[in-house]
């Protein structure tokens, strides 16, 4: 009886172990979880807050834009975020004179890019943090790119913000080369009506767009990472190495790559985009929070029975010794 119930309480206790861990495991991977959405919707409200600066003004010239995006102090506020920028759409018959305004304003070698005749234009005409990797960018045409593309088109029939999929950036330069996707909210020119698909079609007038590097995106967002756990995020519902964006531990890290039981798969659903995140408990997740308590009722359970056999085994002993004795005195 008395094993019996060591075995039990030993199985209570390690259960209990088990699910407080597993509780803690949920609890850092929703807590993650919620860090990425909640910054993705603040990367949302600056964009909106770009739009709402064009309709406000008759003219936002770039001057305004960089004093915008300065007063905002993303790389303070947000960060992460690779800069704040604004695309024009363009029919194939303004873009000479699109290219003439621009080189007006002091870039002579400014052209739309890549060139080649295509039913319809994008420009990159605003883009700060106005330095740096974001110069590579100045006057490319995303509506050119097919992910870029699919995007732009879904923000602008919806009217809602759209996340691209996986793409490299024009930002990148070669070197500490990352995933990278934009986040595109449409801007309609003043005065026209947008109630339908149609018109939201014939009202567009350009992007204000963010691009982001996924792992800069994630250190702003998480700092280093959530410790000891190992998370990686995907683009769209697919878990594979085409749609890879993301991973919290550079390769070779210990405990990366072995099999954990404590695993978990999340989706988390953006403006127009889904991405699916793969986490999972490194070694030093379960042993920063080890409990020995099934060990200490293990062995105090197991040295309680050895005791109360001992003493069983001594009384019956004792007992066969006094019958035996009894015996003897009456023969």
């Amino acid at each position: 009886i008395s094993l019996v119930i060591t075995v039990l309480s030993w199985h209570i206790s390690a259960t209990s172990v088990e699910n407080h861990l597993k509780d803690r495991f949920e609890f850092e991977v929703e807590t993650a979880r919620l860090e990425i959405v909640k910054r993705m919707q603040e990367y949302e409200n600056v964009l909106r807050s770009g739009v709402g600066l064009f309709l406000a003004s008759d003219n936002v010239t770039r001057q305004d834009w960089h004093l915008f995006v300065q007063t905002l102090q993303v790389e303070r506020y947000w960060p992460g975020i690779q800069g704040v920028g604004f695309a024009r759409m363009l029919a194939p018959a303004e873009l000479a004179g699109h290219e003439a305004e621009i080189r007006g304003e002091g870039f002579p070698e400014y052209a739309v890019r890549p060139a080649g005749e295509r039913p319809q234009y994008s420009a990159i005409v605003y883009l700060e943090p106005f330095s740096g990797r974001n110069l590579r960018a100045f006057g490319y045409d995303m509506f050119s790119e097919e992910v870029r593309r699919a995007a732009m088109i879904q923000a602008r029939d919806s009217g809602l913000p759209a996340v691209s999929g996986k793409v490299v950036l024009v930002q990148e330069t070669g070197q500490d080369v990352q995933a990278g996707c934009l986040m595109y909210l449409p801007l309609y020119r003043n005065g026209m009506p947008v109630a339908t698909v149609e018109e939201r079609r014939a009202a567009l007038l350009g992007f204000v767009y963010s691009p982001f590097r996924l792992n800069d995106l994630m250190r702003g967002i998480l700092g280093h990472g959530i410790p000891d756990l190992h998370f990686q995020i995907y683009d769209g519902d697919s878990v594979s190495a085409g749609s890879h964006l993301y991973d919290s531990q550079p390769a070779g890290v210990s405990g990366v790559g072995e099999a954990s039981p404590l695993a978990a798969r999340r989706s988390i659903q953006l403006p127009g985009r889904m991405w699916t995140v793969q986490f999972s408990a490194l070694p030093e997740f379960e042993a920063g929070i080890q409990n020995n308590q099934p060990m200490f009722i293990a062995i105090g359970g197991s040295a309680v029975d050895l005791l109360l056999f001992m003493v069983i085994w001594s009384l019956s002993a004792r007992r066969r010794h006094s019958e035996r004795h009894a015996r003897a005195m009456a023969a």
